[in-house]
C-alpha cells in the first residue's frame, strides 16, 4: 500500500487551485494518508530496519513539502488561511510523528556529535604530541 501511495505522487502534487476547500480537501487527503503511514510504522516497531529505512527515506524525498507545512503551522507564509489551520496543524503533527517514530532526526544529531567529537579528539591529540 505504501508503494501506491507514493506512485500515485499524493504528497508530491499541490493542486493548482486557489479555493481554500479544495486546498482543505487536499490536506484532508494527506493527513489520512499520514495516517495510514504512521500506523505503519508504529505497527512495525522501532526494530524493524527496512520499515523504518522507508521511512527515513519518505521524509527525505518530501523534506521540502514538510517544510513549507512547518512554515505553515508556525503562521509564516499564507495569511489569512483560517479555514486551513486545523487542517496544516495536524498534518504538522503526523510529520513529527512520522519524523520521532523513524529516527531521522537522531541520524543527524549522531552525525554531529561524531564530527564534533571527531573534531575534539583531534585538538586532543595535535595538543599531546606539542607536549
Amino acid at each position: 500500500m505504501y508503494y501506491s501511495f507514493i506512485h500515485e505522487n499524493i504528497v508530491l502534487t499541490y493542486p493548482d487551485v486557489t479555493d481554500v476547500g479544495d486546498i482543505k480537501k487536499h490536506y484532508d487527503l494527506l493527513i489520512a494518508f499520514m495516517r495510514v503511514i504512521n500506523c505503519c510504522v508504529l505497527s512495525r516497531g522501532p526494530q524493524n530496519e527496512q520499515t523504518l529505512a522507508q521511512a527515513k527515506k519518505f521524509i527525505s524525498d518530501n523534506r521540502l513539502w514538510m517544510l513549507t507545512v512547518f512554515k505553515r503551522s508556525a503562521g509564516a507564509g499564507a495569511v489569512g488561511d483560517s479555514v486551513l489551520e486545523d487542517s496544516v496543524d495536524e498534518l504538522a503533527e503526523a510529520y513529527m510523528l512520522l519524523i520521532s517514530t523513524s529516527g531521522f532526526l537522531d541520524v543527524s544529531a549522531n552525525l554531529h556529535v561524531d564530527a564534533h567529537m571527531g573534531m575534539n579528539l583531534s585538538l586532543l591529540n595535535s595538543l599531546l604530541i606539542l607536549k
